[in-house]
């Protein structure tokens, strides 16, 4: 971990985060928090009880993540068709190497055309093939459901790999706009050891991995009943900002050509706050002129939380947001991902009669 943004971190928990009500919901969520070696008082007074909960559950995760690398590294994917995405390729390329940063994993990028013989190289490795092209399903403890943005799962001993051939997908009137040929053409080589891959062009990863966090969220994805955001998120985009030249002007430009006004907006709400000197004056206030131009239709919703704290964001304290939280937890209390859907646009529907 970099030691400047990780004492920011450490920082940033210990002083807005610990005496929140729902930090020890939100720790035992992340274990994570384990690696960020906070005070040991923390874990003697207020998570005294859960400390063996937290320290099983970190090293549960880190023992996956050392089986994923590996096999990643053992399938031997070819470099010049795959672009690596988020987890395994950011610990990688911008992690020290002392360092794990979970993930469950892999997911990879490739045009249209080389889903193909990438597909037949993972299956001559000896994984079956779940889904069909712009279909995935995708396995929890042997259960899957239909991702239709994802071209297809391909999976093996429990390992999983996310193939994508478009990034783009609607959820709630609005979905974002990834010009993903041109992701492909513009992603870069690094190299690790004996081992090269492509990832994604700063910007482009950049905007990504906030999408990505944003996403997840009940409010955005109706799918997942998650209102917290892990903090190794907020790390990946202050890696990446540390370790490339990032030309804002381009990343304002790209941020309204993907329609990612509101996901990039709140989340350098909770970022700014943990990192306030990182992202330049003005970036922030112009991505947010660029967000009445994109169609959502979570656009109440947003309006309300980005006035929220963003250590509540962070830690998913919406309780002064009924509509969030009521959705929240009628979702979580479903057992269909059809019927979360189905609550969450009435939800919706209902907010937008309301105005």
């Amino acid at each position: 971990m970099n030691k400047g943004n990780a004492e920011v971190l450490i920082h940033y928990c210990e002083d807005k985060l610990i005496q929140n009500e729902h930090f020890k919901e939100y720790v035992l969520k992340n274990p994570y928090f384990i690696l960020l070696q906070l005070n040991d008082e923390l874990f003697e007074n207020q998570l005294k009880r859960e400390k063996k909960r937290i320290v099983h559950a970190a090293l549960y995760q880190k023992r996956r993540t050392n089986e994923l690398i590996m096999e990643f590294r053992r399938l031997h994917l070819p470099s010049d068709q795959i672009v690596g995405l988020k987890g395994f390729f950011l610990q990688d390329t911008y992690w020290p190497s002392n360092q794990i940063r979970f993930f469950g994993d892999i997911d990879l990028l490739a045009s249209q055309s080389d889903c193909i013989p990438i597909r037949k190289h993972i299956v001559n490795c000896g994984y079956g093939v779940s889904g069909v092209p712009k279909c995935l399903i995708r396995f929890h403890s042997k259960k899957g459901y239909f991702r239709k943005y994802l071209h297809l799962s391909l999976e093996r001993d429990g390992f999983l790999i996310e193939l994508h051939s478009n990034l783009n997908h609607i959820h709630c009137g609005c979905g974002p706009s990834f010009n993903c040929d041109r992701m492909v053409e513009e992603s870069i080589i690094k190299t690790n050891g004996d081992q090269s891959y492509r990832i994604l062009s700063p910007i482009d990863n950049i905007l990504f991995l906030m999408y990505h966090a944003i996403k997840h969220l009940s409010y955005v994805e109706q799918e997942n009943a998650v209102l917290s955001i892990n903090l190794q998120k907020f790390y990946d985009v202050a890696q990446v900002i540390d370790n490339e030249e990032i030309d804002w002007d381009l990343f304002v430009e790209r941020t309204i050509e993907y329609k990612l006004s509101p996901y990039v907006v709140l989340f350098l709400r909770m970022f700014t706050d943990i990192f306030p000197d990182i992202i330049p004056q003005g970036v922030y206030e112009k991505v947010l002129q660029s967000v009445d131009s994109v169609d959502f239709l979570w656009k109440n919703i947003f309006c309300e939380v980005i006035k929220l704290n963003p250590a509540d964001l962070i830690l998913g304290d919406y309780s002064s947001v009924p509509l969030v939280f009521d959705a929240y937890t009628l979702a979580k209390s479903c057992s269909s991902n059809s019927k979360k859907r189905r609550i969450w646009k009435k939800c919706i529907e209902n907010s937008l009669r309301r105005d």
